[in-house]
């Protein structure tokens, strides 16, 4: 990123709150949002460590619960279509994720 934005923006009187609101947050939204997609697939795609922690009484990881559902509860439809969710999930966020590198 070039500085001089920032110097400009300095020397106007903006202060940092407005320097990062309104010029280091949109020039890096494309790499902010490439990002957001990443981390979100690869919380899809969670599974060893939440199950190594266990299944506590509160909210779990969308494949585990999938997991669960199939093989200890034989809850064979649910896990189905919790996992035609997930893909339609994971799908969205991998053509957001083309769409911007494509820009």
């Amino acid at each position: 990123m070039d500085s001089n934005f920032l110097e400009a923006a300095r020397q106007l009187g903006s202060g940092t709150a407005r320097v990062t609101r309104d010029i280091l947050v949109p020039m890096a939204a494309p790499a902010l949002a490439v990002s957001a997609v990443l981390i979100f697939s690869s919380m899809l795609a969670s599974f060893s460590i939440p199950l190594m922690l266990g299944r506590g009484s509160g909210a779990q990881m969308l494949m585990i619960d999938v997991y669960y559902r199939f093989g200890q509860h034989g809850d064979f439809e649910t896990a189905s279509a919790l996992g035609v969710v997930s893909y339609l999930l994971a799908m969205g966020a991998a053509l957001v994720y083309v769409r911007r590198l494509t820009r």
